[in-house]
């Protein structure tokens, strides 16, 4: 479990592409990474293996290729990372679970004073539900608060901490970024529909024959 506040940028400084999967080298500021440590890279739950000082490897699977935009990665490029949060750590962000709902383009990039206003497009339609004007969202494992919602996005304001810790300032019109929906908001959601829809069979007529 993480919560949304990017430690720093690492940089990915090999890739190894194998069939249908690829293995990372990452390095990190992070000096004590042990062996099987859950870490999050662009938003997405990785497994440190082999830590070193400053460096980690980790593998992604075919399925996490799929839904995130880790596939679009190269060396050189800059990751958000964040450790996964301990029981006794400040909560400054919302709880993410590191994994990847899907992906969205960046539809609109507008630069007010000293903040950017990002606007995401392609969200699910089954999935604008989880979405709220002032709720909580994932992108690239950065937590952001909904400032507005569009007919199939929304759009948040960074402020210049986050342009300056997170990767988001080099993302450009037409780029994917990793999304993942408020788990608090998923898990209310799909319990509601359950309770409604035995709600709904309880009362359906029976025929027997």
């Amino acid at each position: 479990m993480f919560t949304g506040i990017i430690d720093h940028q690492a940089q990915i400084i090999q890739i190894k592409t194998q069939q249908q999967s690829l293995h990372l080298t990452v390095q990190t500021k992070y000096l004590d990474l042990v062996e099987g440590e859950s870490i999050a890279v662009n938003g997405v739950c990785l497994t440190a293996v082999s830590p070193e000082q400053g460096l980690f490897h980790c593998d992604i699977s075919p399925e996490t290729l799929q839904i995130s935009n880790l596939i679009n990665l190269a060396v050189g490029h800059s990751v958000n990372v964040e450790r996964a949060m301990r029981l006794n750590d400040r909560m400054g962000g919302h709880f993410v679970s590191g994994h990847i709902d899907q992906t969205c383009k960046i539809n609109q990039i507008k630069k007010l004073d000293n903040y950017i206003e990002y606007t995401f497009e392609g969200i699910h339609s089954e999935a604008q539900q989880y979405f709220l004007k002032k709720g909580s969202v994932a992108i690239n494992g950065v937590s952001l608060t909904i400032n507005e919602l569009t007919q199939n996005g929304f759009k948040v304001m960074l402020i210049p901490h986050t342009l300056s810790v997170t990767n988001l300032s080099q993302y450009q019109i037409g780029d994917d970024v990793n999304i993942e929906y408020d788990l608090f908001v998923k898990i209310m959601v799909n319990q509601i529909s359950q309770r409604f829809n035995l709600i709904r069979n309880s009362n359906e007529p029976s025929f027997s024959h």
